[in-house]
């Protein structure tokens, strides 16, 4: 039950601050269509299942989540880290593929936790 909470707060958490950081020109229903491919399932239930979605220890599976949130993300104001400032990678066949899809999310997962704090005076939840 905490990890389910967790995972809501994390979802809310996200459209929060999105709302805040969004400089795009999407209407609300292309927001959310985009803030929706950042998990698995409605953004108001948590799928409790460890082979998709961020909480999969499979990189590879992890893809579509982080890909969902460098899109997200990359409309965001601020000083953004490198990554943003790129397309998301799609050289599957490279031999350091997985390295650099870890170092995508680190710095994805820094960027949000920094913006978040310094929007909201605390840390946000991660599941």
């Amino acid at each position: 039950i905490l990890w389910e909470i967790c995972e809501l707060s994390f979802r809310q958490d996200l459209v929060a601050l999105d709302k805040y950081m969004d400089k795009s020109s999407l209407s609300l229903i292309e927001r959310n269509a985009l803030i929706d491919e950042c998990w698995q399932g409605p953004r108001n239930v948590a799928v409790i299942n460890n082979s998709r979605g961020f909480s999969t220890p499979d990189i590879q599976k992890r893809i579509p989540y982080i890909c969902a949130l460098h899109r997200l993300m990359s409309t965001w104001k601020g000083e953004r880290p490198e990554v943003l400032y790129h397309p998301f990678p799609t050289d599957y066949g490279a031999h350091n593929y997985p390295i650099i899809l870890e170092n995508i999310e680190f710095s994805l997962a820094q960027f949000y936790v920094e913006s978040f704090l310094q929007v909201f005076y605390r840390f946000p939840s991660i599941p």
